[in-house]
């Protein structure tokens, strides 16, 4: 991990990482904490405070992928908009991005980082760990499980893509974590970015693996079918 800043945090702007899931998002938030030298909430893993999944204190799971018009959709906006601090934290969201989206409206004040990842990658990963809440998003006249997940995934991308942020590509991240310390150094100008360290052996034995995922035929049958759905 790069050494924490010695600036004061709590001038620094909150950052807000937004993603797909499976998309190193985790990893990102982490390194983007310890080079920024910001905190993150003690009450929630990885920044994610929207995925009650990752509520240290919940006692009830929250529904991914909650849309406009559901009762939720207001109350977790609301508490979004009374939870995030404007200056000294990082903060990350996958499991919401509708919410996210509505929310950043005139959130001016907050530095967005968005990560992109071809959603064939992230479809075949979430087909795998057998996660289906992006078909939530899906419309009603899908009905095949594989269409409903990457329809669910297209329209939340283009939620996220609505939101004005500085953009970082999957594979350039991966390839050279010098990216990741460029992108933070251009959104906080006036502040002592540490580097974020190269990435070990390890992690690109790992990445190297799922990158090869894109040879097989089921990766290649999910990206032509996004192709095929289109706007759905």
């Amino acid at each position: 991990m790069p050494p924490k800043s010695t600036v004061d945090s709590s001038s620094i702007p909150s950052l807000f990482v937004l993603a797909l899931p499976r998309s190193l998002s985790t990893h990102v938030h982490a390194l983007a904490v310890q080079a920024l030298g910001v905190r993150t909430p003690s009450w929630v893993d990885g920044g994610e405070i929207l995925n009650g999944d990752r509520w240290l204190m919940a006692t009830a799971e929250t529904r991914p992928y909650v849309q406009p018009g559901d009762a939720r959709f207001d109350r977790l906006r609301d508490f979004v908009d009374h939870v995030v601090q404007p200056t000294g934290f990082a903060y990350k969201d996958v499991s919401q991005p509708f919410v996210v989206e509505a929310w950043s409206r005139q959130r001016e004040s907050i530095r967005f980082v968005r990560i992109r990842r071809p959603l064939a990658d992230v479809a075949l990963a979430m087909r795998q760990m057998s996660w289906t809440y992006p078909s939530h998003a899906a419309p009603s006249s899908l009905h095949e499980p594989d269409d409903r997940l990457l329809s669910g995934l297209a329209r939340a991308w283009r939620a996220l893509e609505s939101i004005p942020a500085t953009e970082i590509d999957y594979d350039r991240i991966i390839d050279d974590a010098d990216v990741l310390t460029t992108t933070l150094r251009s959104l906080y100008p006036d502040h002592d970015v540490a580097a974020v360290p190269p990435w070990n052996d390890a992690f690109r034995q790992r990445t190297q693996q799922v990158l090869a995922r894109r040879d097989t035929s089921i990766w290649r049958q999910l990206d032509a079918r996004l192709q095929t759905l289109g706007g759905e």
